[in-house]
């Protein structure tokens, strides 16, 4: 634990050095001028600067140690050096250690949220590690295709000083920074209408994502995109007097980002849209924010140049014609086949008993899963995310209005907001298409809490006669410390007990033994040697039912038919996997 702390302690000044590196040449105003929440955001903008960093490089250099010493040490020498910082230093100090000790308490004697972590995260972290971007890596695995901006934040964390178990951090210190901001601003902020969105943030943050094995891809960009309606709702509310051409850089930077994070927060990139054009900006600059185009076409480029789509696997996004890519659908990397297998497995296709009444084309038509998706129970995956939410929800109110007996109303219309129906009316949508798509709470957890969070509001905007704000306070407080305490009894038990097999500091290798794994080096060009290795499974889509590749070798790929399924080559110094015919 020790260990883990003074590693989340480095990461983390770095990270906030950072971010804070860009609050001082892009973002010199802020909502809140409030130091603490100014090194915070830092935290929160320096990950995602760090991230954007690593992947235009990668393009050019492997992410290995030599260039991520020179990122990690880079923004803390620039903080160290850059006078204003020497007058909060003791704030920045406190502020560390407190994220740090979150971090570790989330961390230590956890598993690394397998079974993703070990199918497709860590080994596309290790690939863009060993070597600069694969062209067509997307062969070596079909999810290559769906990799989060995640993975070259953690592949930043791999260096000489952290050492390769830095990739997990990412994943602890990130959700730690947020959860302290979000607190941090529950206590400060006086407006009701964002008090209740800040204490349903953080109830979410205790009841759905107090493991450390939940935060995969999917969590981050959640946080991101509570984030982002957080800073959007004090611009409805407070009318803060800030550049608005500054905010939408930032509003652009933040949303791009969470839809690099995960597919499914594309539709977060309306919110800065609509503030764009609502503060008529468009009359001001001819274009959108420059940064936030750039960063833009380079993820785009890139996701081109990995696996042949635009997105993948969005199929009218594919490039056809490219040597890497293929929509035949006996094609291990049709992004047809890939999209319809994840939209079967969501549906419980595979759980399917009687499968055989439809083909998988069937299936998914006409409503046709919606039968066995109940009669399984993977309705669960949906419901599984707010039963305990909800009771919890139900018992503040509660508690508020037998506190509020005696007093007399004083919420007047405060919960009531016109200007919150775009993003009502935006999640509302976000949350059918995703839900009709791919029916799973893991990815539509931002945006269903944006819808519980009116429909409370609306709640309270009824009940404004019977229930008093400073009850309503009282309540919420109480209800955080009583889920702080169960927060802190349930982590504390896992490490005294260590009820996790996996921590941050055993070994990433998969163990495989002789007759599960082969080696074999291909020779490119009479030039390069590339090593494979091989797993020996029967299943194209994971590699070994007990260990995955993990942080093997790379490329480390499930079986010899994905091997004999590419060929290849080399071009301007790039590797290329071209599909074979």
């Amino acid at each position: 634990m020790v260990i883990i702390f003074a590693k989340s302690l480095l990461l983390t000044i770095s990270i906030i050095s950072a971010g804070n590196l860009i609050w001082t040449k892009f973002f010199p105003y802020s909502f809140n001028k409030d130091t603490i929440n100014k090194y915070l955001e830092s935290g929160i903008l320096g990950a995602i600067f760090i991230s954007f960093i690593s992947f235009i490089f990668n393009f050019f250099i492997p992410l290995d140690l030599k260039f991520n010493n020179i990122l990690f040490l880079f923004p803390i020498i620039f903080f160290i050096f850059y006078k204003n910082n020497k007058k909060d230093l003791w704030k920045l100090i406190k502020l560390v250690l407190i994220i740090s000790l979150i971090s570790t308490l989330l961390l230590s004697y956890s598993n690394f949220y397998r079974p993703d972590a070990g199918w497709y995260h860590i080994p596309y972290t290790k690939l863009i590690t060993d070597h600069k971007m694969i062209i067509g890596s997307v062969s070596l695995h079909w999810a290559f295709g769906t990799h989060s901006i995640l993975q070259y934040l953690s592949a930043f964390m791999s260096n000489s000083l952290i050492g390769v178990t830095g990739i997990l951090y990412a994943n602890s210190i990130l959700p730690s920074i947020f959860f302290v901001f979000f607190i941090y601003n529950f206590f400060l902020e006086k407006k009701l209408i964002l008090k209740i969105f800040l204490f349903l943030i953080i109830s979410v943050f205790f009841i759905e994502m107090n493991r450390y094995s939940e935060y995969g891809n999917d969590n981050l960009g959640h946080l991101y995109f509570f984030y982002l309606v957080y800073i959007f709702l004090i611009q409805l509310i407070n009318k803060t007097k800030i550049s608005n051409l500054e905010n939408s850089n930032k509003f652009f930077l933040v949303a791009l980002f969470g839809f690099f994070i995960k597919t499914t927060q594309i539709f977060s990139i309306l919110i800065p849209l609509y503030f764009f054009f609502k503060k008529k900006l468009f009359k001001k600059i001819k274009f959108f924010p420059f940064l936030s185009i750039i960063v833009l076409l380079l993820w785009l480029a890139k996701n081109i140049f990995v696996s042949g789509c635009l997105i993948y696997p969005v199929q009218f996004t594919c490039v056809e014609k490219l040597s890497w890519y293929s929509s035949k659908s006996n094609s291990l990397i049709s992004a047809k086949e890939s999209s319809q297998f994840t939209e079967l497995l969501q549906k419980g296709y595979f759980h399917n008993d009687e499968s055989n009444i439809f083909d998988k084309e069937n299936y998914l038509k006409n409503f046709n899963w919606l039968k066995n998706y109940f009669e399984k129970g993977f309705y669960k995956n949906i419901t599984k995310k707010f039963d305990l939410f909800l009771v919890f929800i139900f018992l503040t109110i509660l508690l508020s209005l037998i506190l509020s007996r005696n007093f007399k109303a004083n919420l007047n219309n405060e919960c009531k907001n016109n200007k919150l129906v775009f993003l009502l009316i935006l999640n509302l949508t976000s949350l059918l298409i995703i839900i009709l798509k791919i029916p799973d709470g893991r990815f539509f957890l931002g945006y269903l809490t944006y819808i519980l969070f009116s429909i409370i509001l609306y709640a309270f905007h009824l009940l404004r006669k019977s229930i008093s704000k400073i009850m309503l306070y009282k309540s919420m407080n109480t209800m955080l410390i009583i889920l702080s305490i169960i927060f802190t009894l349930k982590n504390f038990n896992r490490i005294i007990y260590k009820s996790e097999s996996v921590t941050a500091e055993v070994s990433l290798q998969p163990k495989f033994t002789k007759d599960e794994v082969k080696n074999l080096k291909v020779q490119i060009n009479n030039k390069k040697v590339l090593n494979f290795v091989i797993a020996n499974s029967d299943n194209i889509y994971f590699s070994n039912k007990k260990y995955d590749c993990v942080y093997s070798v790379s490329p480390c790929i499930a079986n010899q038919k994905i091997f004999e399924s590419i060929k290849i080559d080399e071009k301007y110094s790039y590797i290329i996997l071209k599909v074979k015919n």
